[in-house]
């Protein structure tokens, strides 16, 4: 993991091998000094004088470039112009080629005497067809010796119009590749990714019961112009969990209150406001507080797990439960039961929930400011708003409601987990939830991956939610062994402008200054960039 310096470091470039010279065709052969390499004005103006060997016009060519005022600038060399052309193919997406003049047929050269050079206009041409990037590079052929000399001027001249174009041009090829990266990226500079997201117009609430320390189901509350929906999520389905690695939802609560929305939000790419953690006693209150709820109860619910428990509610249609009812009603999973029998029961106690909630905003926070482990600020405010634009559908029973679509995942043990059916997932959030879909520019979100290296807990939450305030997605990459890692560092592939200003993007969302970007050379497929918080980190 090398240091960034504030400019990337110019790489050594290697020219292709050229064919070695011809001794008949070409004096200076095999004397490290290509004819091919030397300007025309330089042979042209050796060529006035005559030399009695091969070697002092050899030496004569040597002298004149170096002795003389004028030379090409060392920057503008084939191997430089090869490199520019396949950056921009590679930015624009398609072929990019130099417009040259078009070259006459070589004549025969009766008499060496120098010849008027014309002099093209630069031009810069961007074929509109996309296509691969040109890998390969025009070498110089072989000098035959019958031709040698009118094809050597025919070949100095299309190379020195290359040169002449590249050279002409390399003020537009930089003005397009800025302005290509201001279209891509915005007019901030930032990359792909970068840059707070536009609000959504369907607010979402995750809604999670719990049981001790477990979730037994998260149901996604969403109201406004994307329309009200419930879209439950099993407990057993496995989630990259902000600042604790993939685990379950059922234990998502371990780094925070927040986790179980945020673990949601990353997997289907959408915006949730905040989580609402209803813990059973809790459930049981609020139910109690609206005056009950009445669900029609598919089986008798026990009071307990334990064999011979009493039934503290029977099944029937349209039965009255009170809170400790409609709590243990809710988070009921009989045996082998699949969880999306848990999931349906869940659905009918939410719903008739919504539905008995006060219709005035006011008298609805006071209901929730009371509870155990009631929402807060932003949360709150997102829950009463989410809950009002609810309560009329579930009035009406008209609360359009579905599960997640997942798929079994073998763990080897007793209890099946759950992995996301990403298609059909994604096909339900654009059908239910695509007014809180977190918008994707062009070139797609940039990837995040962030390790923890010091152990604080909460690490990863906090480095995520800023993340995600600007336009960022958010993965979690666990905790560095060992830990001990005193300043943070944003880890990038290479020196090349696009790597350094997705860092850039990235450390300023973290918080940190440029001097965090560092190379490295084993960065993971999974991500653009890697952020390492460290001791710096966790006391901001």
């Amino acid at each position: 993991m090398g240091a960034l310096s504030g400019s990337a470091a110019t790489p050594t470039l290697h020219a292709p091998d050229d064919p070695p010279d011809d001794p008949a065709g070409d004096p200076g052969a095999g004397r490290g000094i290509a004819i091919a390499d030397v300007p025309d004005w330089v042979v042209e103006r050796v060529d006035l004088v005559t030399y009695p060997t091969r070697m002092a016009r050899r030496r004569a060519l040597e002298q004149a470039q170096v002795t003389d005022g004028w030379q090409p600038d060392p920057l503008i060399t084939p191997p430089v112009l090869n490199l520019v052309e396949d950056e921009l193919s590679r930015v624009l997406g398609r072929q990019y080629e130099p417009t040259m003049q078009p070259e006459p047929d070589p004549q025969p050269e009766p008499d060496p005497q120098p010849e008027p050079e014309p002099q093209p206009e630069p031009q810069l041409d961007i074929p509109a067809q996309a296509g691969p990037p040109s890998s390969s590079r025009a070498t110089r052929p072989d000098l035959l010796p019958s031709v040698a000399r009118s094809q050597r001027g025919a070949r100095r001249r299309s190379q020195r119009r290359r040169l002449a174009v590249i050279a002409g041009a390399v003020a537009a090829v930089l003005a397009a590749v800025a302005s290509v990266v201001v279209l891509t990226h915005g007019s901030s500079d930032k990359p792909d990714g970068a840059g707070a997201a536009a609000a959504p117009s369907q607010q979402v609430v995750a809604l999670a019961l719990s049981a001790g320390d477990q979730l037994t189901g998260v149901s996604l509350l969403a109201a406004g112009q994307g329309g009200a929906q419930q879209v439950l999520v099993p407990s057993r389905l496995l989630l990259d969990v902000p600042g604790a690695g993939r685990l379950p939802v059922s234990r998502s609560l371990a780094p925070g209150a927040s986790a179980p929305g945020a673990a949601v939000a990353d997997a289907l790419d959408i915006r949730v406001a905040g989580t609402w953690v209803l813990s059973t006693s809790a459930l049981a209150t609020l139910v109690d507080s609206v005056g009950g709820v009445s669900v029609d109860v598919d089986v008798d619910v026990p009071k307990g797990s334990g064999e011979g428990a009493a039934i503290v509610a029977s099944a029937g249609d349209d039965q009255r439960l009170n809170g400790a009812q409609a709590a243990a009603y809710a988070q009921l999973l009989v045996g082998d039961e699949p969880e999306a029998v848990r999931l349906a029961r869940q659905e009918r106690v939410v719903t008739a929930l919504l539905a008995a909630l006060p219709e005035d905003d006011a008298r609805r926070r006071a209901f929730l400011v009371g509870l155990p482990g009631a929402p807060t600020s932003d949360v709150l405010n997102a829950v009463v708003a989410v809950t009002g634009g609810l309560r009329e559908a579930a009035a009406s029973n008209a609360l359009p409601s579905t599960v997640l679509p997942v798929r079994d995942i073998d763990t080897g043990g007793d209890i099946t987990a759950y992995g996301l059916d990403d298609a059909a997932a994604a096909d339900v959030v654009k059908s239910r939830l695509a007014g809180a879909l977190v918008p994707v520019p062009a070139g797609g979100r940039l990837i995040v991956l962030v390790q923890n290296g010091v152990g604080s807990p909460g690490l990863g939450d906090t480095a995520r939610s800023k993340l995600v305030a600007h336009g960022l997605k958010y993965k979690g990459g666990g905790n560095i062994q060992g830990f001990g890692v005193t300043q943070s560092v944003v880890l990038i592939p290479d020196g090349s402008s696009t790597s350094r200003a997705r860092g850039l993007a990235v450390a300023q969302a973290l918080g940190l200054t440029e001097s965090a970007l560092r190379l490295s050379d084993s960065m993971p497929s999974v991500a653009d960039v890697v952020a390492v918080l460290g001791a710096d980190f966790a006391r901001t």
